[in-house]
């Protein structure tokens, strides 16, 4: 061994400041474009849930509305007449309206008589 060369040098080889600056220079790029492409991923499945939630949203009420329009005119009538109360007897011109008979109206439901 010569006195000038240190003992370790042979031996000991660590990284330049530098190495390690790129190093981490790298990580920091390789971990947000992760981060980015995790919280897309996130929102997309967000509005994914949230877009099931509105079409079964809709679809229940224009289940509904099949339904009464279904039964629209069955059952609401117990007999042939029925009558309703109503503030407006009178037509547009203060005539008497067909159907109504002092201050109730009255319903006929028509038969086929085919």
């Amino acid at each position: 061994m010569t006195p000038s060369q240190p003992l370790c040098s042979s031996r000991r080889r660590g990284f330049s400041l530098v190495e390690v600056m790129i190093a981490l220079a790298i990580l920091a790029i390789v971990l947000s474009s992760a981060y980015m492409i995790f919280g897309a991923g996130t929102q997309t499945y967000a509005d994914g849930v949230n877009l099931t939630t509105l079409h079964e949203h809709v679809r229940k009420v224009l289940e509904e509305i099949s339904i009464d329009v279904r039964q629209a005119g069955f059952g609401t009538l117990s007999t042939t007449q029925s009558s309703l109360n109503s503030p407006l007897p009178l037509g547009p011109l203060g005539q008497s309206t067909p159907g109504w008979q002092g201050d109730t109206f009255t319903f006929q439901r028509c038969s086929d008589t085919t």
